[in-house]
């Protein structure tokens, strides 16, 4: 039976696999990622980090402004990104006005991200309104969508600016 033939340059007996010559082709690839992907050491492991980011704008915090236009409304203004970093604000925000006024009105108009964090926080507040309160949402355009998609606009109600209302 034939040997099938090899193909390449051959390697000399005396050499170890280790220590193959290799092409410049394959260097210069390697030498390139390595200089693409930092490393740093913990726990002696070592693992990838990821390069700089970009120069992005930094998001605004969260802010909330509570007004008492009558006796009978309150109106909380939220403003920026309500995710798990800003969920504890959020959720101070409204449950202060549980209970202060029989009409309770969140504006999430310049609210630039809303997370699921917030649709619970909405709910929760939701079920622990008292019969005689009522919770109007002012969704906005970042949020109308996910209220539309998880049907909370049926449970709340919601309403797309404060001049609808």
């Amino acid at each position: 039976m034939r040997r099938p033939r090899r193909r390449g340059p051959a390697t000399p007996a005396h050499a170890s696999p280790v220590h193959r010559p290799r092409s410049n082709q394959v260097l210069s690839s390697v030498s390139a990622l390595c200089t693409r992907v930092r490393f740093s050491a913990a726990a002696s492991i070592w693992k990838p980090t990821m390069p700089d980011p970009p120069d992005q704008p930094v998001p605004e915090p969260l802010t909330i402004d509570l007004e008492h236009p009558s006796t009978s409304t309150i109106v909380c203004t939220v403003r920026g990104d309500i995710d798990l970093a800003t969920e504890t604000t959020f959720r101070a925000g409204l449950e202060r006005t549980v209970g202060t006024a029989p009409t309770i009105v969140v504006d999430l108009g310049e609210v630039t991200f809303i997370g699921s964090i917030a649709i619970a926080i909405i709910i929760d507040v939701l079920q622990r309104l008292s019969d005689f309160q009522t919770l109007k949402v002012v969704t906005g355009r970042s949020s109308a969508t996910v209220f539309d998609m998880i049907g909370l606009n049926e449970t709340a109600d919601c309403f797309p600016d404060r001049s609808t209302i």
